[in-house]
């Protein structure tokens, strides 16, 4: 008997669901770069945009043992026309004040208390920074930890549909492959994604 694979096991998902999906493991275009050379990439994508148009849900994971890195991620993306400032918010923890970090102030206890902002810009997106989107990601926070909302100014990812682009996402630092755990954030996460 084999084993299943992440990637299986997230395709076989995406199948009974109904959601189109690929994953790198069917591209034959993988580029060979001589410095990236012992650099492992895998990711799978799904096409979310019967939900919006440009919203897909990444998994990514990529690992260099030649540069002692790894990085891994899952989440949904959306394409935004522009992103002029990049921001990260994270629910806020106790630890939050031991932050090297600057956070941002909103100036709203309401936002403030809650969440952690952190970027290099003196002011946000009012889209994304405002007290009703906080309260629902916190709602989505609830299915997975850690979650993330972000930003991303002109994505340098090895993705097709991210490339080059503009988005705001969130996501969490590792793939989940619990299925309930999965099919509860893709639906809590959709929903969040439409009203933005």
């Amino acid at each position: 008997m084999t084993e299943t694979t992440s990637i299986q096991l997230l395709e076989n998902f995406a199948n009974k669901k109904g959601i189109k999906h690929y994953s790198s493991s069917k591209r034959k275009d993988h580029l060979l770069v001589t410095g990236d050379r012992f650099l492992a990439t895998k990711y799978v994508v799904f096409d979310f945009n019967e939900v919006k148009k440009d919203l897909y849900f990444i998994f990514y994971d990529s690992f260099s043992p030649k540069a002692y890195t790894s990085k891994s991620y899952c989440g949904f993306f959306l394409k935004i026309a522009d992103c002029k400032h990049e921001i990260k918010i994270i629910k806020r923890d106790w630890f939050d004040m031991f932050s090297i970090k600057k956070r941002y102030k909103t100036g709203f206890d309401s936002i403030d208390k809650k969440v952690s902002i952190f970027t290099n810009s003196k002011e946000t997106n009012p889209t994304f920074v405002n007290s009703k989107t906080i309260t629902e990601f916190l709602q989505v926070a609830k299915t997975v930890m850690p979650l993330e909302l972000i930003t991303i100014h002109n994505s340098q990812s090895v993705i097709p549909e991210l490339v080059g682009n503009d988005f705001v996402a969130i996501q969490t630092n590792k793939w989940i492959l619990n299925l309930k755990e999965l099919d509860a954030f893709l639906t809590k996460g959709a929903e969040f994604m439409k009203k933005l």
